[in-house]
């Protein structure tokens, strides 16, 4: 009952239904027991139970009210139903001790200001059928520090993320989502969002003067199995983000990509053609290039020593080298002749060296 002073309560197991604002400031509530009857809590209906530190909601609970949970800043702990589809508006506001957060894969839409100043949220799993996120939804979360938004998401309302101080690094999967714009930015400018090229989040931050980072696609094609001996069209379909496009294709025509192994100077190369549409494929062969030799260094001979020459391939770096055999000396021959008082002599000077 509202305003109670109990710390316990066990719900009876024939509700169906926690009424609007039944629990509302229960200050001293620390536990809480839903039984499987119930399949609807109403609004305001744990509003300020402000020591209530974990609550387990039953996959039989359908819909949630608004402001459900407000001010309930002891919160750390929720486990969500596995069959809700949105979750509405105010439902979890300033829940300041709540962490984290599992969404069940049934979640659809989470309405504007759902966890606003959850101030402790530091990690989001958001759900791969989320269509839409509300407007300040998880804005001033100010411990979040990174999201990854589904490519189902084709909506992120005005200032979704906004004074969201921390937040670094934004995945954006989708590849038209519309992002609105609000008084304050969606997102911080100072984080950086990461998303394929051309898409309304690449647009959002370049308006932004925003990081924007490209993750590139990743294209899948759907075609008849006679695509290219019959023709038709070819739809290509990101995985990442959804983008679409097509191409039609005449009878006989393959779309071949190319990956090549390099020929080196020794090793012959090959060319591989593979169509990315039946799969076909074949190769060439590229022959290997051979070296091109040039002299790196040279030591010169000398008239007792050999010299050297080093030649490197300028291609693949392989060396060899030269040996320069020594030239050996060329003696010239120089006679002096005999004087009256002095014997004559012959000497013998190579003319490289002077030996």
């Amino acid at each position: 009952p509202a305003g109670s002073s109990n710390t316990s309560f066990v719900i009876p197991s024939v509700v169906k239904e926690v009424e609007d604002s039944a629990f509302s400031f229960c200050g001293k509530l620390t536990s809480i027991s839903i039984p499987d009857s119930v399949n609807k809590i109403g609004g305001y209906a744990f509003a300020s139970c402000s020591r209530l530190a974990s609550i387990d909601i039953p996959d039989s609970v359908l819909e949630l009210g608004i402001w459900a949970f407000v001010n309930c800043t002891a919160l750390a702990t929720v486990s969500l139903p596995s069959n809700i589809e949105t979750i509405p508006e105010d439902c979890f506001i300033r829940c300041t001790s709540l962490a984290s957060i599992n969404f069940p894969s049934s979640v659809t839409a989470i309405e504007s200001a759902a966890f606003y100043k959850c101030s402790s949220l530091s990690e989001i799993s958001l759900p791969s059928n989320l269509n839409s996120i509300g407007g300040l939804a998880f804005s001033s979360c100010s411990s979040l520090t990174s999201i990854d938004i589904p490519k189902s998401v084709s909506l992120i309302g005005y200032n979704a993320f906004s004074n969201c101080n921390n937040l670094e690094s934004i995945l954006i999967r989708s590849y038209n989502c519309k992002i609105k714009e609000g008084t304050n930015n969606t997102f911080p400018r100072t984080a950086e969002i990461r998303a394929c090229s051309g898409s309304t989040a690449q647009a959002y931050a370049e308006n932004y003067l925003m990081n924007f980072t490209s993750i590139g696609h990743n294209y899948q094609t759907t075609h008849s199995d006679t695509i290219c001996t019959e023709g038709g069209e070819v739809v290509y379909t990101c995985d990442v983000c959804g983008e679409t496009y097509s191409v039609t294709i005449g009878a006989n025509e393959h779309h071949y990509v190319i990956s090549e192994n390099t020929a080196t100077c020794t090793d012959d190369g090959e060319v591989v053609y593979t169509c990315d549409i039946c799969g076909d494929t074949y190769s060439e062969t590229v022959y290997a290039t051979g070296h091109n030799y040039a002299v790196q260094s040279e030591v010169s001979p000398t008239c007792t020593e050999d010299g050297e020459l080093v030649y490197t391939c300028d291609k693949c770096g392989d060396t060899y080298s030269e040996t320069v055999y020594s030239t050996g000396h060329n003696y010239e021959e120089t006679i002096i002749s005999p004087t009256c008082t002095e014997q004559g002599y012959t000497t013998f000077i190579c003319s490289v060296c002077g030996d």
